[in-house]
């Protein structure tokens, strides 16, 4: 047996096992917090030239090695913990750490306080963010540099009334008018002055090509304390162009307080990036709030 033909079939046996042991690797990390499996790619080695009669070289093959071992950055899944200090990054990005000097970046957000009310990850590494806000706007200030979030343990901090709400969503133009129910509705929480969360429902009805109505309603009990039909907060119109550009309204939808503990609320339409439209298919919903309930820290 020649020396060549060993050693390519022993390289196909090394590159193989490494191939294995990755997949060993990801299989035994399923469970791991932002954990991104890997990919093996390979690569042949340099042929050897043993010569030929025609104008095309005889090439014999030295066998294969590992090409590279990559990352998979692809969405994963992502999981309710119930954990109030758990987060998730939905698209790209990565959570910056500290420890020291040193700062590190990762995609898992099992996060939790300290004994002196620092955000740490499981390692110890102290989590970046933005905590100052601007006195006047109350908007979180981005052009400082991140700094550790710290929460002292045994502070009680005043709950905040939610005052903005954002939704993404996309309308069918094709569906089925039906004057009676709507054709798509969607929920959003949100927070009274007394830290008390609340849902509100959006129903969306379709009355023609390029127009529908929106009613934004919350359950009676939130706003009388009994049971009953749910209590309408706001209703009105909106029209779509040919392209299912929102073309009205072309300001925000202000939803008025039903209570002395709720805070009127502004449903934002986006203005110019019209993220409400009308499209074939819906492609997603996503909902942001401003607000928070009263936060004790923890020990």
């Amino acid at each position: 047996m020649a020396v060549g033909s060993f050693s390519a079939g022993l390289s196909g046996l090394n590159a193989n096992s490494t191939y294995l042991s990755v997949i060993g690797n990801n299989l035994a990390n399923i469970n791991t917090v932002g954990f991104k499996t890997s990919a093996v790619s390979f690569s042949d080695l340099v042929s050897q030239t043993v010569g030929a009669t025609s104008v095309n070289p005889a090439q014999v093959g030295l066998g294969v090695v590992t090409g590279a071992i990559s990352p998979v950055f692809a969405q994963g899944s992502i999981e309710n913990s119930r954990e109030a200090t758990n987060v998730a990054i939905q698209g790209a990005g990565f959570f910056a750490v500290r420890d020291g000097s040193k700062v590190g970046y990762t995609r898992a957000g099992n996060f939790s306080f300290d004994d002196t009310g620092v955000l740490i990850s499981p390692d110890g590494w102290r989590v970046q963010g933005y905590t100052q806000r601007d006195p006047v706007t109350g908007n979180i200030l981005t052009a400082v540099a991140p700094t550790d979030i710290l929460i002292p343990p045994g502070v009680l901090r005043a709950p905040t009334a939610t005052t903005n709400v954002q939704a993404q969503v996309n309308l069918d133009p094709n569906v089925v008018i039906d004057p009676v129910n709507p054709e798509f509705t969607t929920s959003i929480q949100m927070y009274d002055a007394l830290g008390s969360p609340h849902v509100l429902t959006v129903d969306f009805n379709r009355t023609a090509a390029g127009t529908w109505t929106y009613t934004v309603t919350v359950p009676q009990v939130d706003v009388t304390g009994t049971v009953g039909a749910p209590v309408t907060l706001t209703t009105g119109g909106l029209t779509f162009n040919g392209a299912g550009v929102l073309t009205a309204p072309a300001t925000d939808v202000r939803v008025p307080s039903p209570g002395r503990a709720w805070t009127r609320l502004r449903v934002r339409t986006w203005g110019g990036a019209r993220k409400l439209s009308e499209r074939p298919f819906r492609r997603g919903l996503r909902a942001r709030q401003k607000g928070s309930r009263d936060c004790r820290g923890r020990k």
